[in-house]
């Protein structure tokens, strides 16, 4: 049984596993895209196939050695003639061709260093730790050998890729496959590690990259498939694109930051908007928020996008909203239609449903941007994302 995370790593999901597990689908495939330390891999029950992947040449190495049987035992030899010393944790930020030595190289950084970020080569002090009541760091380093064997068995029959996440993911997809990751409200630094710019292509934002995948099915369960909690909020299930929960980890002396979920999901039952219902959305302009477009699109790249605002200006120069609801058929037999497809179905949707088909006024121009239904979302935050996409979509159809 495995009780520890197999390094420390920032963004670290091991403490969290258990909660991310309450929501994964029955599968035979599993995909960690960005594996990281393998926090949830660590503790899931084994699947039929499993995948780990990450970018970082220097943990892939770390797992790669885990797993064969010979470099295994070597490393866990020259761990335990490894002391808890500071020269050693200077050392370990120095390269080598050595794959099992860069490995103890990594797990040093990794587990002498102040904070988390040392397994990456993130600069940070050397940690003491002397004063903990119930463990030092030279204890739990002592002990870190006997944790090896626990890992290994746990790694049998994984495979291991070191590829941009989404061809990983597009490449194991199959309806049995649950593509799972969370990121923080830190994300923003996450995605500029060294090993990801500028040699390897930026990662994408989970948003995007989950309306790439086929959906997951869930025969029999509920629309509101994760609980409510204070602390871990429900999101509704939207057809072949992304499902999010929530969830606050805290710790001494840190602010409290949100994990965000996110997982492929199969609509079964129809949320407050009904299959492919339109919606016009009553608007106060005259609380425009002033966010220009770029800040509008960071809020909406986030927001739950379950549905899409849109904006449509007519040759009289008339501006109508509407809200569609992204469970009209975007996906169907798993294939997701281009985007401007997407615009063009939405766009006869909202003709439509406020009345411009057929009347003879032409459309001026368009624009539409991902939006949470308001009630998933406290009111005031829900004012302040209609807001600054009726900004962003006036500013387009100018």
């Amino acid at each position: 049984m495995i009780t520890t995370p197999v390094i420390r790593y920032h963004g670290g999901k091991f403490r969290l596993a258990s909660w991310i597990l309450q929501h994964f689908p029955e599968h035979r495939v599993y995909v960690e895209p960005f594996g990281g330390a393998a926090g949830v891999l660590m503790q899931k029950p084994r699947s039929f196939a499993e995948v780990y992947n990450d970018l970082d040449g220097d943990i892939v190495n770390l797992f790669q050695v885990l797993q064969d049987a010979g470099q295994r035992d070597q490393l866990t030899e020259l761990l335990v003639l490894t002391p808890y010393a500071r020269s050693e944790f200077e050392r370990a930020f120095d390269e080598t061709n050595d794959p099992i030595e860069q490995a103890r190289r990594t797990i040093i950084r990794a587990e002498m260093g102040f904070g988390s970020a040392g397994a990456t080569k993130g600069r940070t002090g050397f940690r003491i730790d002397t004063k903990r009541e119930y463990a030092t760091a030279q204890h739990i380093w002592a002990r870190f050998p006997d944790r090896i064997a626990a890992i290994w068995q746990r790694l049998a029959g994984v495979l291991i890729e070191q590829r941009p996440a989404i061809e990983v993911m597009q490449a194991h997809d199959t309806p049995d496959t649950p593509h799972v990751w969370t990121d923080s409200a830190s994300a923003g630094w996450h995605w500029r590690r060294p090993h990801e710019n500028p040699t390897h292509p930026a990662q994408p934002r989970p948003a995007t990259a989950l309306r790439y995948l086929r959906p997951t099915p869930q025969p029999g369960r509920p629309p509101t498939l994760l609980p409510q909690t204070p602390t871990d909020r429900p999101a509704a299930p939207q057809a072949g694109g992304p499902m999010t929960a929530r969830k606050h980890s805290i710790q001494k002396r840190r602010n409290k930051m949100t994990e965000i979920l996110l997982r492929t999901v199969a609509i079964v039952h129809h949320s407050a908007l009904g299959y492919g219902e339109v919606r016009t959305v009553d608007m106060k302009l005259e609380r425009v928020s002033l966010l220009d477009r770029h800040q509008a699109g960071a809020i909406a790249e986030w927001a739950h996008p379950w549905c899409v605002f849109m904006a449509v200006m007519t040759d009289d120069k008339r501006m109508h909203t509407a809200v569609v609801n992204l469970s009209s058929p975007m996906v169907q037999a798993d294939l997701t239609p281009t985007l401007e497809e997407e615009h063009q179905r939405l766009l006869a949707k909202v003709k439509i449903e406020i009345g411009l088909e057929g009347n003879g006024v032409q459309v001026h121009s368009f624009g539409w941007i991902a939006m949470p239904r308001q009630q998933d979302v406290e009111d005031e935050k829900a004012e302040r994302l209609f807001a600054a996409a009726l900004r962003t979509m006036r500013r387009a159809a100018a």
